[in-house]
């Protein structure tokens, strides 16, 4: 299920360590039927770093140069056969049932109290204990781009909640968020230009939204542009 790290890599599917491969058979054979080099990563829970840190996801497909980018975004569009994207539905289906969830510590100490104690309880009572579930779903899924003629990558964050028509139309536009994150990115290397310390933002990150049926702007948001411009 892995291609061969030695080869320059093309498409990098990123994934938590613990997530059967059969939830992510399918999708590598169809990622490898259009394109080469295609490399299966697991990844152990833990600090997030770099591009990984905003609304981390169980799954990360990281996409380098625009010709792999652009056959891919043809490849999920909307006019296209759905094979890809019906692979990629799939794995978010599968994904999303095993309810990963991102908890800190000191949530993990109050579930694990209030499991002690319904336990104690229900068994006095003889009956079933009930387990409650801590903390937030993860993001299923998150697709990172690099983005042509800029210092910058962009990152689309599939949220826990979509079903399987929002992610449709997730994908369906993601081509068009592609192209505003590039003009977006763009436009703030040429405020920049002059700073000879501004090195791009990564990543610009995006959400899907339910409410809006769109993809939208998380980060930079528009304080932190604000200071930036207040700044420089």
């Amino acid at each position: 299920m892995r291609g061969n790290p030695a080869e320059a890599s093309t498409i990098q599917v990123i994934y938590f360590s613990d997530l059967p491969q059969a939830d992510l058979n399918e999708l590598y054979e169809q990622l490898s039927a259009s394109f080469r080099n295609v490399i299966m990563q697991p990844r152990e829970y833990g600090v997030q770093a770099a591009w990984e840190w905003a609304l981390p996801a169980a799954v990360v497909i990281y996409i380098i140069g625009k010709p792999i980018l652009d056959g891919f975004l043809q490849e999920i569009g909307a006019g296209a056969s759905r094979s890809l994207r019906t692979a990629l539905g799939k794995m978010f289906t599968k994904v999303k049932q095993r309810n990963i969830r991102w908890v800190s510590r000191s949530e993990v100490e109050r579930e694990l109290a209030k499991i002690e104690g319904e336990k104690k309880r229900h068994l006095e009572e003889d009956k079933p204990h009930w387990v409650p579930s801590a903390g937030r779903p993860a993001s299923v899924l998150s697709i990172v781009v690099e983005l042509e003629n800029t210092y910058s990558s962009a990152k689309f964050v599939f949220l826990h909640e979509l079903d399987e028509s929002a992610l449709l139309k997730a994908l369906e536009s993601l081509s068009a968020a592609v192209a505003r994150a590039a003009a977006e990115a763009r436009s703030w290397q040429k405020k920049m230009k002059n700073d000879p310390t501004f090195r791009g933002i990564r990543p610009i990150t995006y959400v899907y939204s339910l409410d809006l049926s769109s993809w939208v702007q998380m980060f930079p948001s528009k304080s932190i542009k604000r200071d930036w411009q207040r700044t420089h």
